[in-house]
């Protein structure tokens, strides 16, 4: 039979966090950087799937950088928004979406949701 590890007994007890405020922050921290981080993975996604479908996105005459990361800004915003954090393009969605588009959007979006399988 082996030796036995003898584990401190009069360890402290120390806490993750020291406050409220403190666990706060760490928690909209690593919401962030969930919200980033599926945001990049869904873009990446999504391009690759549209590269299947027959559409060119690495043409770099039409110089499409900029719309491919306001892609993904549009996601991580959209994430964000879901865990209560701020991102500038809500701002700016705000004024640029109608409200009746939305709630059209969203209505198909439920109904593509609650579609027969077969």
């Amino acid at each position: 039979m082996g030796d036995l590890i003898q584990f401190p007994l009069n360890r402290e007890n120390k806490k993750f966090v020291e406050s409220e405020k403190e666990r706060q922050a760490n928690i909209q921290k690593y919401q962030f950087e969930l919200c980033l981080n599926t945001a990049i993975e869904l873009t990446y996604q999504l391009f690759d799937d549209i590269q299947a479908r027959g559409i060119d996105l690495n043409n770099n005459k039409n110089q499409l950088d900029r719309e491919m990361l306001m892609v993904c800004e549009a996601i991580k915003s959209c994430l964000m928004k879901a865990s209560d954090l701020g991102h500038p393009l809500q701002k700016v969605t705000n004024q640029l979406i109608n409200i009746e588009d939305s709630a059209i959007f969203i209505n198909h979006w439920k109904d593509y949701l609650n579609r027969t399988v077969d």
